[in-house]
């Protein structure tokens, strides 16, 4: 269930067209791969990103996949040779 403030945040983002700037901040956490890791490539990395951020960011992801998927479409139909 989320929470209200990820709610309200998330609908002001997309109905008053908030910057995206104040929460877009990603922290990265390196995990050790074994008990003694000495360089980088023995550490992997955890990205973590703020949850509204990823719920406006895959909101407006989807609704440009369907705008491309209908501009596509229409296109299509218009190329088409006719005959």
């Amino acid at each position: 269930m989320v929470g209200k403030y990820v709610t309200d945040a998330f609908l002001n983002i997309l109905d008053e067209g908030l910057s995206l700037e104040a929460i877009n901040h990603t922290y990265v956490a390196l995990i050790p791969k074994k008990k003694w890791a000495d360089y980088l490539v023995g550490f992997r990395q955890i990205s973590l990103c703020n949850v509204v951020y990823k719920l406006v960011r895959k909101v407006i992801a989807n609704n440009l996949t369907t705008c491309w998927l209908i501009l596509f479409l229409s296109l299509r139909v218009l190329l088409l040779p006719k005959g």
